[in-house]
């Protein structure tokens, strides 16, 4: 009786996450998810899998609709994605494709179908697995950009003027995702500044890190609660008018992830985040190294109070075990006491880190209180049900 009532019911039948390599690409294969969607009837279906071969994507797609499609495409497959009948893809909303292209084809961008093709899109991820990045001018992503809720881009460059295009069409746009190439806006000054109240997550690589300071001139970003911004290579410029500018422009004082690759000067940050007053996470690389004055800041709340993953930063000595021993015993205390009513309703007390991940930095040698560390490490990951990690 369940088999006759599973058969029967189209909803179990309508996903597939397939995790198989290319020895297991075969007809048998094929024929199974194929029978599989067969009990779906007509309920849009969900799929994600890594196409291996051309006569796969048809014999594989071609006779169903789908709502979900994540695909790894091996060279060549994705121009025969774009032949698939029309059905198929006009109730897609969610489209999340790496494309695994030939490092000696690199210049030779996929071609992208018009609007039409993705009348109900709502979330695209597209990345081109290449060594490097790949410039690319964004007339060939001719989206239903009044729809588009999240949009990666990864692997392929856009213009500083394309991220511009994105923000100003999307009306509903939420996260975006891109890799910035080409610098294309000349002046700060001239430059038209763009507003998105819906966008909530900003995560930029930049390839030419020039791009940073015309970017972020450019912006209002009222409701932004994460920010990433990385390099490719050299520092981001960091100046105090940044600094000013994310406070004013970039919801900073709300802001509940921030993330930053290597900058320079690094104390700009570090004055930045004294205004991060709801941060949460805090990304930082192996290359900022944690001053006494920073330490103290996060361990008595001063600096982050909201702060419960710090990700990234270098230490060489014991002294950050005291500060993370300092702020769970700081947070419990306040929490007690605002319980007991002894602080005021409007005080908020400090929460207490849940995860630490930090970069060991020795010269030469292994600091001789390295055991001792790893001890109280392992003492404050059990007592406080909290996980550590250094590497």
């Amino acid at each position: 009786m369940w088999r006759r009532i599973a058969l029967s019911t189209q909803g179990l039948w309508g996903n597939i996450d397939a995790r198989i390599r290319e020895k297991q690409w075969t007809s048998t294969f094929i024929n199974l998810v194929r029978h599989w969607f067969s009990h779906a009837g007509t309920s849009l279906l969900s799929f994600k899998c890594h196409l291996f071969t051309i006569d796969g994507v048809e014999l594989l797609l071609s006779p169903y609709r789908f709502r979900r499609l994540t695909l790894y495409l091996e060279p060549g497959i994705w121009d025969r994605l774009l032949d698939l009948p029309e059905s198929v893809l006009m109730d897609l909303e969610e489209l999340d494709l790496m494309i695994f292209q030939d490092s000696d084809d690199r210049d030779n961008v996929p071609p992208f179908p018009m609007p039409q093709r993705f009348p109900r899109l709502t979330d695209l991820r597209f990345t081109i697995q290449v060594i490097g990045t790949v410039p690319v001018n964004l007339q060939v992503f001719e989206l239903p950009w009044t729809r588009i809720r999240i949009f990666h881009l990864v692997g392929l460059a856009v213009s500083l003027s394309a991220i511009h295009k994105v923000l100003r069409h999307c009306r509903v746009f939420e996260k975006l995702k891109a890799d910035v190439g080409v610098h294309d806006i000349q002046s700060t000054r001239t430059s038209e500044l763009i507003t998105s109240t819906t966008l909530r997550k900003l995560k930029l690589t930049f390839v030419q890190v020039e791009g940073l300071t015309t970017l972020i001139h450019s912006l209002m970003l009222p409701n932004l609660i994460a920010l990433y911004l990385r390099s490719c290579g050299d520092r981001l410029p960091w100046t105090e008018r940044i600094n000013q500018l994310l406070i004013e422009r970039f919801n900073l004082l709300k802001i509940k992830s921030f993330s930053v690759d290597s900058v320079s000067p690094q104390n700009l940050v570090f004055a930045l985040l004294r205004n991060a007053l709801h941060l949460r996470k805090l990304e930082l690389p192996n290359t900022f190294f944690l001053a006494q004055e920073v330490l103290h800041g996060f361990s008595s709340g001063a600096l982050c109070p909201c702060l419960t993953t710090l990700d990234g930063p270098s230490f060489d000595s014991d002294v950050i075990v005291d500060i993370i021993e300092t702020r769970q015993e700081t947070a419990m205390k306040q929490k007690e006491q605002y319980d007991k009513g002894e602080l005021s309703r409007d005080f908020e007390p400090i929460t207490r880190l849940e995860r630490v991940n930090l970069f060991w930095m020795f010269y030469g040698h292994i600091n001789s209180n390295y055991k001792e560390i790893q001890r109280r490490i392992k003492v404050l990951n059990d007592v406080w049900k909290m996980r550590i990690s250094l590497y």
